[in-house]
């Protein structure tokens, strides 16, 4: 919901300052959440409302982190930088969840937010440092300011009358909803009876998403890639997603 107004945003203000901005939202309620954490006073609906506008920084901090990263390079290298962030972001998704679980079998929750903070405060420092090249040489060149909603809407055209973006949106879209079951469902999982694998199983359990893209990143895609067209790769992986949840479904 917040992707399509970010992408239109990105466009249309500076992008370095949209950054600082999102990222600063996301340290306040991280700060929030900590406190309110250490000194117990958290309550379920707090922590529903608070983990809602943290999720609003994350999503909006996604689309633009990627156009920022793709920005900072030549176009030729675009492809490769996109990659090397999503490596980057399966990294994350690998070790952020193992080093959660160690922290929280040995001090209070709240710590987790403010360890998360303090990396916030990094990515902060580095986009305040980040100094944006003018790729237009000439003012006359540079085109009027778009609204938002003009922007919003010029995306939407496009979409509707591009049947190929209509199929990648779609594809996407629905990859993504019915794949994020998993990992909501994961701390159910790891709580059943015939498992029971606690805090430090399930921060282990997590991270095999981040870890399971990069190992099948290397591994896979050198074999996949001499198949004719990579539309086979996404179908192979959609098949890989839905056999996964199917085993995953009689447990």
């Amino acid at each position: 919901m917040f992707i399509v107004p970010t992408g239109a945003l990105s466009d249309i203000f500076d992008r370095r300052k949209f950054l600082l901005i999102i990222r600063s939202w996301m340290l306040i309620i991280a700060i929030i959440l900590s406190i309110l954490t250490i000194y117990n006073i958290i309550t379920p609906s707090i922590l529903l409302v608070l983990t809602f506008m943290l999720g609003i920084g994350i999503a909006m901090n996604m689309p633009m982190s990627i156009i920022a990263a793709s920005e900072m390079v030549s176009r030729t290298e675009v492809h490769k930088t996109i990659t090397l962030v999503s490596v980057a972001a399966n990294i994350g998704v690998a070790m952020g969840p193992l080093i959660g679980a160690l922290v929280l079998i040995n001090a209070n929750p709240g710590y987790l937010f403010l360890l998360n903070a303090l990396t916030i405060v990094v990515m902060i420092v580095i986009i305040y440092r980040w100094r944006r090249t003018k790729t237009v040489s000439s003012s006359k060149t540079e085109l009027a300011p778009e609204h938002v909603m003009d922007a919003i809407k010029s995306g939407l055209h496009y979409v509707y009358n591009s049947p190929q973006a209509q199929s990648m949106f779609v594809r996407v879209t629905a990859f993504a909803f019915f794949g994020s079951i998993i990992p909501a469902l994961l701390p159910v999982l790891a709580s059943q009876q015939t498992i029971t694998l606690g805090v430090l199983g399930y921060g282990l359990l997590l991270p095999s998403f981040g870890a399971g893209s990069i190992i099948g990143g290397i591994t896979l895609y050198p074999i996949l890639r001499r198949l004719k067209h990579f539309e086979q790769i996404v179908t192979f992986s959609i098949i890989l997603l839905a056999v996964v949840m199917l085993v995953l479904s009689f447990e």
